[in-house]
């Protein structure tokens, strides 16, 4: 750490998003230092955290530590394309994966889209809300946040089938996750909500990769 007094060490990597952000020392009493720093706050604007938050979570980003922890597989979180199961490369907890990939997972990571759901009236979600699928409880919320895009709250979670009448696990699939009518509990309160395996922007991107391959369908059918 400097030791001059001239200098001021700033930390600002809680206040931008820029790939500029970290740790900015300026020097006082230099008058180009003065205009160096007023010229990087006017570059890199204050964007907020919870900016960060919301981002993330309406493209379905897992956050470590929140939405995922140690005893959560690449399986269970939709992040399997990340394991190179087809490369003879050995690594720890391969044969697990393998194992689990051939009997089946018992919880997925979802995305929950919340609706009748009035930003301005009711509470927001947080974290840890109850997930209720058809009337039973299957899971619960890991981090929510209001997505600008959508408009609405949305809500990341995990959730489970019930257990087989033996009681044992079940393996999840995508028709479990599909079909259910899915409600989240804020503050005892139930609200329906959608759930999804995919973020809504890849559904907006294929969405617009079929109108664009209609439209240029057309122009060469003309």
């Amino acid at each position: 750490m400097p030791s001059d007094p001239h200098l001021h060490l700033e930390d600002v990597s809680w206040k931008y998003t820029g790939d500029e952000c970290g740790l900015c020392q300026w020097d006082q009493s230099d008058e180009h230092d003065t205009y160096r720093r007023t010229r990087f706050h006017a570059l890199h604007p204050h964007r907020g955290y919870y900016a960060l938050r919301s981002l993330r979570i309406e493209k379905f980003f897992a956050f470590w530590g929140q939405d995922l922890d140690t005893f959560t597989t690449p399986l269970e979180c939709g992040r399997e394309f990340r394991v190179k199961f087809d490369k003879d490369t050995n690594f720890l907890g391969r044969e697990a994966l393998l194992q689990q990939r051939q009997e089946g997972v018992f919880r997925r990571f979802v995305m929950l889209v919340l609706e009748d759901h009035d930003t301005e009236l009711d509470l927001w979600p947080w974290w840890g809300e109850p997930v209720y699928r058809s009337g039973q409880l299957a899971g619960t919320t890991t981090s929510s946040a209001y997505s600008y895009t959508l408009q609405r709250h949305v809500c990341l979670g995990f959730v489970s089938p019930p257990p087989s009448p033996e009681g044992l696990p079940t393996p999840i699939t995508p028709d479990f996750i599909n079909r259910g009518d899915y409600e989240v509990d804020i503050a005892g309160q139930c609200y329906p909500a959608k759930a999804k395996l995919y973020p809504f922007s890849s559904l907006f991107a294929q969405q617009k990769r079929r109108k664009e391959d209609m439209d240029l369908g057309n122009l060469h059918g003309k």
